[in-house]
């Protein structure tokens, strides 16, 4: 008979184990999550008006070339795409991923960009990063907005730095 420290120890470890697991699969999978907004307030033109959000990669590749996250996002056949944030991870940067990915992305729909707290956390590396995106197209959001038009109604789109690009309490 297994004693009740035993158990413990024992259901601990499975624990530990299933744990561990889930941390590496949802580091290394890719998943679709649909929400649908219904406002009095929205546009008549902006009903079904898809948009697309890429956020936290880290720098990491889905199939080659990150061709799983481009297959997804063509599929959905987005208006626009955000894009938002921890495109790299600051231990591990690869400006390089990020800006191929972007490249594909842009060729589905028009890109809008804000930052994340791994972006402000590579220092100078994050101007050559925001340099490829410019050069991609992308519209970068340093703490403004862009209108969005379509059959002559407008929405408003706003992107707000990370706050570990700036002391927003500096001012006082």
């Amino acid at each position: 008979m297994i004693g009740r420290k035993k158990k413990i120890l024992i259901s601990a470890a499975v624990i530990a184990v299933i744990f561990v697991i889930w941390i590496f699969w949802s580091n290394v999978t890719v998943g679709v999550t649909r929400y649908t907004i219904k406002s009095e307030k929205l546009p008549t033109s902006f009903d079904r008006y898809k948009i697309v959000v890429v956020s936290d990669l880290h720098n990491a590749e889905f199939g080659e070339n990150n061709s799983t996250i481009t297959e997804l996002v063509e599929k959905e056949k987005p208006d626009i795409i955000a894009l938002t944030g921890d495109l790299v991870d600051s231990s591990k940067t690869d400006i390089q991923t990020a800006g191929e990915l972007v490249k594909k992305l842009v060729e589905i729909a028009p890109c809008y960009y804000v930052t994340g707290n791994h972006e402000a956390w590579i220092g100078s590396q994050y101007q050559e990063l925001e340099k490829i995106l410019l050069d991609a197209s992308v519209v970068v959001l340093h703490d403004k907005s862009v209108n969005l038009t379509k059959n002559n109604e407008t929405i408003q789109l706003a992107g707000l730095d990370d706050p570990n690009f700036t002391d927003r309490d500096a001012s006082v």
